[in-house]
């Protein structure tokens, strides 16, 4: 920072920070008495949204900036919190970073926050963000996605460009740390990272969004990009102010729309078992699913739980008559109908927002590119996603993936075609019975319909059983199904 640019920070921006920190305590009381209006039923007040705590929190954004401010100048208490499995919020360890002599591209990340508050300090935001902690109420199995016959949605491949920078309506993934923001606040400064420097309101999800389960994500909606940035990881730099012209929707929020998802982290051999397969797959759509809270947040005629143990499928009209009787046994969130033969379908309306991603749960996180493709691509379908946008990041072995995308559509297969076809060749794999990639498996035509029956036998075999066959869900959320209590916090 120059002299002057110092001088100003400190005799003009300072001073408005500390002004708006004395507004705070006002910012905060009608917060509070506003959220009743516009949740309705449903709680959307500033509070810690725990493991398996589902809801959403609607915050104005002059109050998001008074947040900020105090997390920047250090001054939230930090006890309890890692016992609360919540990520680090002040910005003291990030400051840290910059008299030890780290990477310059610690210094630019500061420089993110800096433009952000001389910002609003100029002109004061206006609208809403909401922050959702999604929770997938019971997890499909194999056998539901071996049987959807729900079409593949239309994919498209960019080889250049960034999820940030798409110009369609569209989801936009962060391949996110369990712990929202993870190290944006240290020194992290790979894609989930840099997404929060560029939109700083994102940093306050860090305040009271607790770690992640392996049925969880977060979706923030309405946050604003401050920063234009060249550069990743040790490269990374601030290179000026974006002036976002996205608009608006009913609720004042911008139409930026953001899901958190976190991927297996370096799971070497591991992904190719099926119990790998299914965390991720499921871990994708819970994300991509829709929010239950938009339209006032949910439509309760049209969800369905899908039956558990051989229970009678449990519908929202069900649980409104088992409310009426005083009975609140079973009340909880429907994630999908269910087609004729019995199989859920687990799909909401999302007929206008497609979705935008990449290379999910790979780079340093050791992911297969092509199998985290064909997975997302997979959960978007089965979401009722009109549209997935791929951006690869000029990833060397997602060059064919046009003429595998191509090969799959002229097939005409549904979801379970691809997820039979994507267990067999994993199975494959870890059989030694093939040495291919994914993509040049499939154009080989050596997948079979009817599957291998290897190490994940997760189409019938019995001699080789899956280890999941024994509990479908990740050992993370081997607990009470969260649709047999309150689904929102009381």
């Amino acid at each position: 920072m120059s002299r002057d640019d110092a001088k100003a920070w400190f005799d003009e921006v300072i001073p408005n920070l500390a002004s708006l920190l004395l507004r705070l305590p006002s910012l905060l009381e009608a917060h509070y008495h506003k959220s009743n209006e516009l949740s309705g039923n449903d709680k959307c007040e500033l509070r810690i949204l725990g493991s398996q705590d589902a809801g959403i929190l609607i915050l104005n954004r002059e109050l998001i900036a008074g947040l900020l401010a105090c997390a920047f100048l250090c001054l939230f208490p930090t006890k309890d919190r890692d016992s609360k499995h919540l990520p680090m919020i002040n910005f003291d360890q990030l400051f840290v970073t910059l008299v030890n002599g780290w990477r310059q591209s610690q210094h630019e990340k500061v420089k993110c926050f800096v433009h952000y508050f001389e910002r609003i300090c100029k002109d004061m935001p206006n609208g809403v963000v909401s922050f959702e902690r999604k929770v997938l109420p019971s997890f499909p199995d194999a056998e539901f996605w071996k049987s959807s016959d729900t079409p593949l949605c239309p994919i498209k491949i960019f080889t250049s460009g960034s999820i940030e920078d798409q110009p369609h309506e569209a989801l936009e993934v962060i391949f996110s740390n369990e712990k929202f923001g993870g190290n944006s606040l240290y020194m992290g400064c790979v894609q989930e990272h840099i997404r929060f420097m560029i939109n700083p309101e994102l940093v306050v999800g860090m305040l009271f969004m607790a770690s992640m389960g392996d049925n969880e994500a977060v979706e923030v909606v309405g946050v604003e990009r401050y920063a234009e940035y060249t550069g990743y990881g040790s490269s990374f730099r601030f290179s000026g102010e974006y002036m976002d012209k996205k608009p608006v929707d009913s609720m004042e929020r911008r139409k930026t729309q953001i899901v958190a998802i976190d991927a297996l982290n370096k799971p070497s051999r591991e992904q190719f078992y099926s119990k790998s397969l299914l965390r991720e797959v499921n871990k994708a759509f819970c994300g991509f699913n829709g929010s239950k809270y938009e339209s006032n947040y949910v439509n309760s005629q049209k969800c369905q739980v899908p039956p558990v143990d051989g229970d009678t499928a449990i519908t929202c009209n069900s649980i409104s008559n088992e409310k009426e009787k005083g009975d609140d046994s079973q009340n909880g969130q429907g994630i999908g109908n269910r087609n004729e033969n019995g199989s859920g379908n687990y799909t909401n309306e999302n007929t206008n927002v497609g979705i935008a991603t990449g290379n999910w749960g790979c780079g340093i996180c050791g992911g297969d590119p092509q199998i985290k493709c064909i997975i997302q691509w997979i959960a978007a379908s089965q979401s009722n996603r009109p549209f997935i946008h791929y951006y690869t990041f000029n990833e060397g072995s997602m060059k064919r993936s046009e003429q595998v995308i191509e090969y799959i559509t002229n097939k005409k297969w549904n979801v379970g075609d691809l997820w039979k076809k994507l267990v067999d060749y994993t199975s494959r794999k870890l059989d030694e019975k093939t040495t291919l990639d994914l993509f040049s498996w499939i154009q080989s035509g050596n997948s079979n319909t009817n599957g291998h029956k290897g190490h994940n036998s997760m189409l019938g075999s019995k001699r080789n059983p899956d280890p999941i066959q024994q509990d479908d869900r990740p050992n993370r959320v081997k607990r009470k199904p969260v649709w047999l209590k309150d689904y929102v916090i009381r």
